[in-house]
């Protein structure tokens, strides 16, 4: 499985039209909050923040809430000190309502009071109110401090559209060392930073990234084939994360340019479109605690069935009569009146990998062209391969008709008579069908 960088598109180079600040002093000092000031709550022109709580030691975590009531609105948190070697996560939530479109911005905070875009979060507004918590997908930003020295930072939050004096935004800010264990891809707050990986191994898993604060978000990528291979993927988190609180999320490029959260069923399953880039957010946002651990997230696709390999039969024994005589040497043969089995396993086969497709039904049909109305001539049942693809199918078969035989001996000739049976196992929603034959000799001294 390869892991890449996702392509960063083109954000955070202006506010789509409105120029980037670059020092403090630009900024209107109204929609300034001051974090060294623990209880305070600040009321302004155009917005109002409610603090409930201020930035606490390293690994703490705090909440802070407030409004902007128009386009072009903006309130500015800083500074935001983290230490050296330490992880800054800021998830912003915003109103659910389509009209209203927030971003954030985080700025390094330099000499003289100078500011550096070091991570932007634009995603178009797209309501999601299904599989949980309604509203668009959090805007998200971050820095891990790579240098020895303690540096300052600045969260934007800026109203490209809309705004409300009733709905509030939600700040989540989670500082904490980059340690037990380390993530060196941090950080990647929004979907515009994910780490990209295919699906051509069975069964992806995830298992070298960690939550590092307790609003930490990991983004990953992947894009479903351009032909049909499966119709759902089940994807699972790691029995610890889940305890925690930690939480997935997928979703899929909406209409309007925004994030599409895909709707899952209760065990986790979502359906997959042809060709389409689909995003897995991992957040301890809401979590109790940190696990301490790397996290682990594993893909199930259901593949759809483009192989069935047949492993024995059962219910008679096979015939060597007539060598070199297609379609009847070496054929499995059972007696008139009694039964078959087939066994088997269900697979579906990509490149060099053969991946087994467990819990998918399996249809063995017979067709004996010479038995009479009673009959039919054909006998079906269907069956379900277990969790590593194993079938077991079985069907009765009636008299032989034996309308073909084949004689052999010197001094004493044999003829066995029996009907050539065609028979077909088919599995998966495309109806992928393997067919072969057997042998159904007739009763008494012809067996």
């Amino acid at each position: 499985m390869k892991f890449e960088a996702h392509p960063l598109a083109n954000i955070g180079q202006k506010r789509r039209g409105k120029p980037l600040p670059t020092n403090v002093n630009q900024l209107n000092p109204k929609n300034a909050i001051n974090l060294s000031a623990t209880d305070e709550v600040v009321t302004k022109k155009t917005n109002v923040l409610a603090k409930t709580a201020a930035l606490a030691d390293p690994g703490r975590y705090q909440i802070f809430s407030g409004f902007l009531t128009g386009s072009g609105d903006e309130a500015n948190l800083y500074p935001i000190p983290v230490a050296a070697r330490e992880i800054l996560c800021i998830q912003v939530d915003l109103p659910n309502n389509a009209q209203i479109d927030y971003d954030a911005y985080l700025y390094e905070i330099g000499t003289n009071n100078s500011l550096t875009l070091v991570d932007a979060s634009e995603y178009v507004t797209y309501t999601n109110n299904i599989n949980g918590p309604s509203g668009t997908v959090p805007e998200g930003v971050g820095v891990y401090n790579t240098s020895n020295t303690t540096k300052n930072y600045l969260l934007s939050v800026y109203s490209y559209q809309g705004g409300s004096s009733t709905l509030p935004f939600r700040i989540h800010v989670g500082i904490r060392a980059n340690n037990a264990p380390l993530d060196s891809r941090e950080s990647d707050e929004h979907a515009h930073k994910a780490t990209s990986f295919n699906l051509d191994v069975p069964n992806p898993s995830i298992n070298f990234r960690a939550a590092n604060t307790l609003c930490d978000n990991d983004w990953f990528t992947f894009t479903s084939p351009a032909s049909i291979v499966f119709n759902s993927i089940l994807i699972t988190l790691d029995t610890a994360s889940v305890n925690a609180g930690y939480k997935l999320e997928v979703y899929y490029p909406a209409s309007n340019g925004g994030l599409r959260k895909a709707l899952t069923t209760i065990d986790g399953r979502f359906p997959i479109g042809l060709n389409t880039a689909y995003y897995i957010r991992v957040t301890s946002t809401g979590a109790t605690s940190l696990t301490g651990a790397n996290y682990t997230f594993t893909l199930y696709p259901d593949y759809y069935v483009n192989n069935i390999t047949i492993t024995g039969y059962e219910g008679g024994e096979y015939a060597t009569y007539c060598p070199g005589s297609y379609p009847t040497y070496n054929r499995y043969r059972v007696r008139g009146g009694g039964q078959i089995t087939v066994n088997g396993i269900v697979r579906y086969k990509i490149q060099n990998n053969a991946i087994v497709v467990p819990n998918t039904s399996v249809k063995f049909t017979f067709y004996n062209p010479h038995y009479n109305s009673i009959y039919n001539g054909e006998m079906s049942t269907t069956v379900t391969s277990n969790s590593s693809g194993v079938f077991s199918a079985t069907l009765p078969v009636g008299p032989a008709r034996g309308n073909n035989y084949c004689s052999f001996g010197s001094a004493t000739t044999f003829t066995h008579t029996y009907d050539i049976n065609d028979f077909t196992l088919e599995s998966g929603p495309w109806g992928f069908q393997r067919s072969e034959v057997f042998l159904l000799a007739t009763d008494g001294q012809y067996w």
